[in-house]
């Protein structure tokens, strides 16, 4: 299961860095660079805890049920 979570922290990562990158190469519009780059970084900031929890292993698997809390 390790391949697999860092295969999925690598398409994360990946796919929020892709479009800016392919914009920035392109040079075709700077204002279109920026926004495809705050967009990426925001994406990065939105899921920084799973990509955390991915790092450290304590994602939850897909289809997992989430442990219920007693009190």
């Amino acid at each position: 299961m390790t391949m697999l979570r860092r295969i999925s922290l690598t398409c994360l990562i990946t796919a929020a860095l892709a479009l800016p990158v392919a914009v920035w190469l392109t040079r075709d519009s700077v204002f279109l660079g920026i926004v495809t780059t705050a967009i990426g970084l925001m994406a990065i900031y939105k899921h920084r805890s799973n990509i955390r929890r991915l790092l450290t292993g304590t994602e939850n698997r897909i289809g997992a049920h989430k442990k219920e809390i007693t009190t």
